[in-house]
């Protein structure tokens, strides 16, 4: 693809049943309740490991940076160019993100070869479609990424838990493919209306979670800030917002 060396992976299937576990893996649908009011699927456990086995492969051995793309994807002409500029980046920059399906704040950090910017949001963009992770990145992703408690996406969204530094390609440098239908199903938030004292419980621990982002934020300042909405369109996927 685009004169790189590429190679394929099988997914970790969880369409029909929880994938086995390997030694060192764990689900935690306790914290999933805690964080989510619901349970992960299967779908979303064998996504999560889908990934996370792919980096500790990389990681085993010796990589130094591995890019990650779902088989869902298209690329811009310009990915090759930002691949190479994103090698050659510092050890402090650990995941970036090629495409992201929420637009958020951030702060434009510097080009990456002739038609893209990197850039470092205040919030996760959600998504795992296609990102990079170096070395660093990937030590701290299999150190505490083992206990699976979200979705792989959100689990990267909460950069601040695993003091993760988690960047953007500006516009995207992937986009997915049209008409096309993610097999990881979700368990619906509105089939039943959760209690009082569980969706209390569910507020609490989203403002400590956001407290908990602001105060790494503010001790960081000067990687989130000065920040300004990006300028539209991002990208040719059709689900950002």
């Amino acid at each position: 693809m685009m004169g790189l060396a590429a190679e394929t992976f099988d997914a970790v299937d969880g369409r029909s049943d929880f994938p086995e576990l390997q030694a060192d893996e764990r689900i935690d649908q306790k914290k999933s309740l805690k964080w989510q009011q619901i349970q992960l699927t299967s779908a979303e456990v064998g996504c999560y490991l889908s990934h996370l086995r792919i980096i500790k492969e990389a990681h085993s051995a010796g990589l130094q940076h591995i890019c990650i793309l779902e088989d869902d994807i298209l690329p811009e002409p310009f990915l090759a160019d930002a691949l190479k500029a994103i090698q050659a980046l510092r050890s402090e920059h650990e995941l970036i993100r090629l495409m992201g399906l929420k637009i958020h704040p951030r702060k434009v950090i510097q080009p990456l070869g002739d038609l893209a910017h990197l850039t470092r949001p205040a919030k996760g963009v959600c998504g795992a479609q296609g990102y990079v992770v170096n070395r660093s990145g990937m030590e701290k992703i299999i150190k505490k990424g083992s206990s699976i408690a979200e979705p792989i996406d959100k689990f990267y969204d909460h950069f601040w838990d695993i003091d993760l530094a988690c960047f953007c390609v500006e516009p995207h440098a992937i986009w997915e493919r049209e008409h096309t239908q993610t097999t990881i199903k979700k368990n619906s938030r509105d089939v039943v209306t959760k209690p009082l004292l569980a969706r209390l419980r569910k507020h609490i621990n989203k403002v400590r979670r956001s407290m908990k982002r602001r105060c790494y934020m503010a001790t960081r300042s000067i990687h989130f800030f000065p920040n300004a909405a990006p300028p539209l369109p991002l990208g040719r996927t059709k689900r950002i917002h």
